[in-house]
């Protein structure tokens, strides 16, 4: 199976950060195949540019290193993405949600309103 990490999961897993809770982690790292959308990259990349967050450069890089398989931006996505109805308001949380459904990806996240859309949510916190 593969799982897809929501941006604060990827951030978490990334810096080691205790948010990301030891169940989770433990399932991460025994996952074979973890992914992350490339929403989520481009959204760490403006926040970085706006001083919400410190994102080091060579983001991509680093998730290669990883072994994380990046998910490309594809129009079956966005497709899906404008059926969803408006129980979320964050574009980017919504195209990883028409994501997770298009591509049947459990998605890791700490967003509880990701499970009003009947996708798979494994609690990042967890």
């Amino acid at each position: 199976m593969s799982l897809i990490l929501d941006t604060n999961a990827l951030i978490w897993l990334i810096r080691g950060d205790p948010a990301l809770g030891p169940l989770s982690r433990t399932r991460l790292e025994g996952e074979p195949r973890l992914c992350v959308s490339d929403i989520s990259v481009f959204e760490l990349s403006i926040k970085a540019a706006k001083r919400k967050l410190n994102v080091p450069f060579g983001l991509a890089a680093q998730i290669d290193q990883l072994g994380i398989t990046r998910v490309r931006i594809r129009d079956e996505h966005l497709d899906a993405m404008r059926t969803l109805p408006f129980h979320h308001n964050d574009p980017f949380d919504r195209y990883l949600i028409a994501q997770s459904i298009v591509d049947a990806m459990p998605i890791v996240t700490s967003d509880r309103a990701f499970a009003h859309y009947g996708v798979q949510v494994i609690d990042a916190r967890q």
